[in-house]
């Protein structure tokens, strides 16, 4: 079940007191409480990367506009993750070091530059050969 698909008419019966909320740091926080709301969890794994690109909310500009007063009040919260308000609140994380999707090279550049060299590489050089023959796994074009 998705986020998204919470709403759906096949779900109205259904009840889930155990729910996993993947990629929670990619999604707007009132789009997480739609499932916990209505399954009735009692237990909630939230798994995402504060890490990768936060959300995306177009209309921001909009909200702060019909605030009233004009003010922006509580805007900057409309892009909050569920994710890092519970981090923030003081909830345990625990962080999955090893990666296994990425080619080394683009798994060492990650781990450098967002994970202070924490991430480990779970897949060789060999089990991530290059998609183009004779091409290097991470290339920069200047276009």
């Amino acid at each position: 079940v998705t986020c998204h698909s919470t709403a759906r008419p096949v779900m109205e019966r259904q009840k889930f007191g155990f729910l996993i909320l993947d990629e929670s740091s990619q999604f707007i926080e009132p789009i997480g409480f739609l499932p916990i709301s209505r399954f009735g969890c009692q237990v909630l794994i939230s798994a995402g990367d504060p890490m990768q690109l936060p959300p995306t909310l177009s209309g921001t500009e909009m909200a702060v506009s019909n605030a009233p007063g004009g003010s922006a009040a509580g805007a900057e919260d409309l892009g909050k993750t569920l994710f890092s308000r519970l981090t923030n609140a003081g909830i345990k994380t625990s962080f999955l070091n090893r990666q296994y999707r990425c080619h080394p090279v683009m798994g060492t550049l990650a781990s450098e530059l967002f994970y202070s060299s924490g991430l480990i590489n779970g897949v060789t050089e060999g089990q991530r050969g290059p998609r183009v023959k004779n091409w290097p796994p991470l290339m920069f074009l200047d276009s």
